[in-house]
């Protein structure tokens, strides 16, 4: 560590100012003024970094949760379509068993169904 003039403003006042440099690498040595000043810029930038990703993964979540919402009642409709072609076979069906019913009771009658 050595002491050296460093041009610059600091406090309002551009002037030449006695700072310690770090005789290793050349670099000047912050004060702890500067220091905490760079924490906290760093802090700062890191609190916006965490609410943009909490924003995002809310944002995210928000659509996951739509995303279920429309294949549940997508799954349901089609619970609903089902249902309704069950429906549909068993009346289909019925009247399958009703038309045979009839025409067997037609022919026993001596009355051929098939003649239109």
């Amino acid at each position: 560590m050595e002491l050296g003039i460093w041009k610059g403003n600091h406090r309002n006042q551009d002037m030449p100012w006695l700072r310690f440099w770090d005789s290793a690498t050349g670099e000047m040595l912050r004060s702890a003024e500067e220091r905490e000043v760079i924490e906290f810029r760093r802090a700062e930038t890191e609190r916006r970094r965490a609410e943009e990703a909490e924003s995002i993964a809310e944002f995210k979540g928000r659509e996951l949760v739509e995303e279920c919402e429309r294949a549940e009642t997508e799954r349901k409709c089609a619970d609903e379509a089902g249902k309704l072609r069950d429906t549909e076979r068993i009346r289909v069906d019925m009247a399958a068993k009703r038309a045979a019913l009839l025409a067997e009771r037609l022919r026993a009658l001596g009355i051929d169904p098939d003649i239109g």
